[in-house]
């Protein structure tokens, strides 16, 4: 074991000669502890002759070390810190010398038939990229964003065989009862054809093509609707001869989603006038 070596400390007032030996082998002492402490190596550790413990009282007894000097003024105040974080529903963390929000976790998608994108800290349903058939019905459909619209102008025919004549010789109707709805058209071609007929010699039967909204006109009614066109006349070159007429026009201003009826108009001015075989048809144009 190293030995310990307590070497006595002069009083104050003893000779120089005498004190100075000691406090050189105290100096190298305390200046061998510390480097020990600070860099532990066998190179710095005291001699067996030369270890010497000397306790901080002791020296103050003797008069080694004084007593504490006076305390020194305050130094200036440090850098401002950081203030405490803001106290709402938000959490913060530090960032330089500031607070700042800790966006919050974004949670799953939803689990269902969806299809969902992140969009800024939620979830956004992706419409399906493809677009479905178009109704298989009789309507013409096109393109609309991501649907089919129906684009059928509206058209309409019918076919009547032999209407009942007339003797009057003021319009009455035929009772055809074409319907047509506009739907993408204001306007449509009106197209009539047929054979006519008058029981007189050179007797005259007149036509003229009508419309108009709301209950068609049946057979044998008073004049309705509006003139369409130019009169037809036929005369007869004998009792009872028949001609083919035909006709056709353009309706223009009708309402979108309005179901307008189309006919025709019958008189004579002698004898008695009918139509038979009569194509009437109506088609929307755009």
């Amino acid at each position: 074991m190293a030995k310990s070596i307590y070497p006595s400390i002069p009083m104050p007032g003893a000779d120089l000669s005498t004190v100075l030996p000691a406090i050189e082998a105290m100096r190298q002492t305390i200046n061998l502890i510390i480097l020990n402490g600070l860099f532990p190596n066998p190179n710095y550790t005291p001699s067996e002759t030369a270890q010497v413990f000397v306790t901080y009282a002791a020296l103050t007894k003797t008069g080694v070390v004084g007593p504490p000097g006076p305390q020194g003024p305050q130094g200036p105040p440090g850098a401002s810190g950081v203030p405490e974080a803001p106290n709402d529903a938000n959490t913060y963390g530090r960032h330089a010398l500031t607070w700042q929000i800790i966006p919050p976790i974004i949670p799953e998608a939803p689990n269902d038939a969806n299809t969902y994108g992140r969009h800024a800290l939620g979830w956004q349903v992706i419409p399906p990229p493809g677009i479905s058939d178009a109704p298989n019905d009789a309507n013409i459909y096109g393109r609309h964003a991501l649907g089919w619209q129906n684009i059928s102008v509206g058209a309409n025919m019918v076919s009547v065989a032999a209407p009942a004549g007339t003797s009057s010789t003021t319009f009455v109707m035929q009772g055809l009862d074409l319907s047509v709805t506009a739907t993408i058209a204001t306007k449509l071609l009106l197209s009539v054809s047929g054979d006519v007929a008058n029981s007189l010699n050179n007797g005259e039967t007149d036509m003229q093509l009508f419309y108009g909204t709301g209950t068609p006109p049946v057979n044998g009614a008073a004049l309705t609707g509006t003139a369409l066109g130019s009169m037809l006349r036929y005369e007869a070159s004998t009792g009872g001869s028949v001609g083919p007429f035909a006709k056709t026009v353009v309706v223009t201003g009708l309402t979108l989603g309005t179901t307008y009826w189309f006919d025709v108009g019958l008189k004579v001015v002698t004898g008695n006038g009918s139509i038979a075989n009569v194509d009437l048809a109506g088609h929307g144009i755009v």
